[in-house]
């Protein structure tokens, strides 16, 4: 694949979105967990992104978020980020070479139990910021098309690569069975099922989807919590569904441990 970096002419476009960062594929995020490999141009071009996203973060939010007093809210410690290869691995040796952010306890205390309230807000306050960028260059925004930008991403489109795995699995003959029942699953009955509920906490994240029988998930468990007792019962199946879907030898998503 050819990636591109393409220049802007707005400074204020440059300022949010480098040109790296524009060259990354639309659908980037569903690859940024750990363990997952880059190379060739894509590793340079993410590697790049990063580092700019950290330069953007320390010299604008972090440095013109302040307390009344002129106090700085936020802290940024840069690391001593790794060169560009031309494999690029996200671990924890990566990450940290990026360098920390740190904000204070009762703010991410505030942020965790206020959630529901403060991400709407923010949203809104950004589409009226990216509304006042498009006003000043003489554009107007299309306002749906702002609001499909801000959704999360389609669940759907996040049990992908676990079900991938399901039939892998299932195609060369391993028993696959589900997270809740115990029961066997085959192609017919198979569900991707969100431990979590997608309702109550969108998370596409790998180690929240797990096989599911498919009369169990969506008329039994459907979008409520799981009890205490149900997930002691099913930490074996747990344990196995992650060591065969991810942690095998053969498995290509993440590295063998």
């Amino acid at each position: 694949m050819q990636l591109v970096l393409r220049e802007s002419a707005d400074p204020q476009l440059r300022a949010f979105a480098t040109p790296a960062y524009r060259a990354l594929p639309v659908h980037i995020a569903g690859d940024l967990r750990i363990g997952m490999q880059f190379s060739g141009d894509m590793a340079t071009i993410l590697h790049t992104a990063i580092k700019d996203v950290c330069d953007v973060i320390q010299k604008m939010p972090v440095n013109y978020t302040r307390y009344d007093d002129n106090r700085q809210i936020f802290e940024v410690a840069r690391g001593r980020a790794i060169r560009a290869q031309t494999t690029l691995t996200i671990d924890d040796q990566l990450l940290w070479s990026y360098g920390s952010f740190t904000l204070p306890r009762h703010i991410w205390l505030s942020m965790m139990r206020f959630s529901a309230w403060l991400e709407p807000a923010i949203i809104w306050e950004w589409q009226k910021l990216m509304n006042a960028y498009a006003q000043s260059q003489g554009r107007i925004l299309d306002a749906q098309q702002m609001n499909r930008a801000m959704e999360w991403i389609d669940p759907g489109r996040t049990v992908l690569r676990a079900r991938a795995q399901v039939e892998r699995l299932i195609e060369r003959n391993h028993p696959v069975y589900c997270i809740w029942s115990g029961k066997r699953l085959n192609m017919n009955t198979l569900d991707i099922d969100h431990v979590f509920p997608w309702a109550a906490w969108p998370n596409g994240d790998l180690w929240n989807l797990v096989p599911a029988n498919r009369q169990v998930n969506q008329h039994q468990k459907r979008d409520r919590l799981v009890s205490a007792a149900l997930l002691d019962a099913s930490a074996d199946r747990l344990n196995a569904w992650w060591h065969d879907a991810y942690l095998h030898s053969q498995n290509r998503l993440v590295p063998a441990v």
